[in-house]
């Protein structure tokens, strides 16, 4: 049985802590005028997203961190490489065999022939002895940075940040996603996560309900709250709640305009739970609780 008798004041809710999240950190992180303007930064903007797969944030941000700090040299390089010569060395790392491709011989050899990969892989010569920065390691975030370079050179694109909005507005969110999508390592999730903060930060307006999950990202967090929120009798069974089902709630029950929002505020909500959960032990909202009349004593 799913129950929808709060749904309205806990979208309400949620609303306002997603947009509060992305006043203070979204907004504040990517300055609008800067994506435009600068085409490192807006590169900056696609990999930040890109980078944050499945799993943990700190090496995400960690790697991340090599991108950032070496963006101008990999403007550079990836200016002077062919289209060609890209295409062929995409093809080679692909068919590394090793999971581990920094210890695989034929990685290396690439990588000594190539300035681009040897600078991903070797951090520019830095050596990084913070462990908040970490060199590229693995085949699928070299290989995510070249196809990337791949796309904007066959597409002869200046501004990547510039060039998915022109994209939404001249095309359409579905080809807008398609497109992220055909780049090595960007799944739904990601394509969806890109596109729903550049509505964000554009003021874009969701208007079609079918628009709904190119926009929506739905990870591990998202999947657990709203689960909790409209299945509260399958506690149990959350890990068998479908992506499309949850798309279909979003349809029937939510107000399309606030969508956007609400996504962020899910994530919040389920990434911060701990905390959450700390901070009200840790408040005298627990005593107030056990006083009132609804707390039934275990003992």
């Amino acid at each position: 049985m799913i129950m929808y008798d709060n749904l309205n004041i806990i979208e309400k809710k949620l609303f306002w802590i997603g947009k509060k999240y992305f006043e203070e950190n979204i907004k504040n992180k990517w300055q609008i005028k800067c994506l435009k303007d600068n085409q490192n930064k807006a590169l900056l903007f696609f990999f930040f997203h890109s980078f944050m797969r499945g799993r943990k944030d700190e090496l995400s941000i960690a790697y991340f961190s090599s991108i950032s700090l070496n963006i101008d040299d990999i403007i550079k390089e990836f200016s002077n490489i062919k289209i060609k010569n890209l295409k062929e060395i995409i093809e080679d790392i692909k068919a590394c065999p090793s999971k581990n491709i920094i210890e695989d011989n034929g990685f290396n050899e690439i990588k000594q022939k190539n300035n681009l990969v040897k600078l991903l892989v070797d951090c520019g010569g830095n050596k990084m002895k913070n462990s908040q920065i970490k060199c590229l390691n693995n085949k699928t975030d070299i290989l995510l940075v070249l196809d990337t370079i791949r796309i904007i050179k066959e597409n002869e694109i200046i501004n990547l940040y510039q060039y998915i909005i022109e994209k939404i507005k001249n095309e359409n969110l579905e080809k807008s996603f398609y497109f992220l999508k055909s780049i090595y390592g960007v799944g739904d999730k990601i394509a969806s996560y890109i596109l729903r903060d550049i509505l964000l930060l554009e003021d874009i307006q969701l208007t079609n309900k079918a628009d709904i999950k190119y926009v929506f990202p739905i990870d591990t967090w998202i999947k657990q709250v709203i689960g909790l929120i409209t299945f509260p009798t399958e506690i149990n069974n959350l890990e068998k709640l479908k992506n499309k089902n949850i798309y279909k709630i979003l349809k029937q029950k939510f107000n399309l305009t606030k969508l956007p929002f609400v996504s962020l505020g899910l994530w919040y909500i389920g990434y911060n739970s701990l905390h959450f959960a700390i901070s009200f032990l840790q408040s005298n909202d627990f005593f107030s609780i056990e006083k009132s009349k609804s707390y039934k004593n275990p003992q």
